[in-house]
């Protein structure tokens, strides 16, 4: 049952992700991400920025949601690698976002 301790916190990360992605849709505003990411966007882009910074929380959370899955029914820590791989997708994706609307990560 080494697998079990990743599972569950994979479980709460994925929840913690998929709260963070509801608020971004619903309140349509970015105040709950840091200052820096969104004081250059302009006031007409603030809701669309928070939307797809939500759709970048979003790819972490099913990324996390699958390596729970994962290690749960094989029993093993291969689901890990689905983590990592949403991570770096999700960086990626915040990335361009940060990019287009922000002109650059601060």
């Amino acid at each position: 049952m080494v697998y079990l301790p990743g599972v569950i916190m994979m479980g709460i990360l994925s929840f913690i992700f998929l709260v963070i992605t509801l608020i971004l849709f619903i309140t349509k505003n970015a105040s709950i991400i840091h200052t820096y990411h969104w004081e250059n966007v302009k006031e007409e882009n603030k809701k669309v920025y928070a939307i797809h910074m939500g759709v970048g929380m979003l790819i972490s959370a099913f990324a996390n949601i699958a390596g729970a899955l994962i290690n749960f029914f094989t029993e093993t820590n291969w689901g890990w690698m689905s983590f990592g791989v949403g991570l770096v997708a999700s960086f990626v994706y915040w990335s361009i976002i940060q990019k287009k609307y922000n002109g650059g990560f601060f």
